[in-house]
């Protein structure tokens, strides 16, 4: 991604494209959950789809163009069953936001963070002005 970010409950869709350490958390909205509130009532008519979104894991993209399935299924996938489908549809959600941030400090994740003594770590607000700081 190559920047800070607040993790949320869609966040997952991130790990399946890029290596995250730690790894991020695939605990993302399914597809069998979503299929009720997002498809349409008609839904419970369309078995197929039922049974394919039930197979889907948590926060990965399912594949395009399966044939077996209706257009609606096909487009209901393609809408929601992604990274800005899933915010869409769920940024309103009590429960959207974590309280975990990820900072992005552009060096290898096996590289030593600060020095094991004598450091002074600042936290910066986005105007560059001091919010805290720590030292040891």
């Amino acid at each position: 991604m190559g920047g800070s970010f607040r993790e949320n409950k869609c966040t997952g869709y991130f790990g399946t494209t890029q290596t995250f350490t730690p790894p991020l958390t695939a605990a993302c909205p399914t597809a069998a959950r979503d299929l009720a509130t997002f498809y349409g009532s008609n839904y419970i008519h369309d078995p197929s789809c039922i049974d394919y979104a039930s197979t889907l894991p948590s926060c990965r993209i399912p594949v395009s163009g399966v044939s077996s399935l209706s257009g609606s299924c096909q487009s209901f996938l393609e809408t929601y069953m992604n990274y800005p489908g899933c915010v869409a549809a769920h940024q309103s959600n009590n429960d959207f936001a974590s309280t975990v941030w990820r900072i992005y400090l552009s060096r290898p994740s096996d590289a030593p963070l600060w020095r094991s003594k004598h450091e002074v770590v600042e936290l910066l607000d986005h105007n560059g002005f001091l919010v805290d700081a720590f030292s040891y």
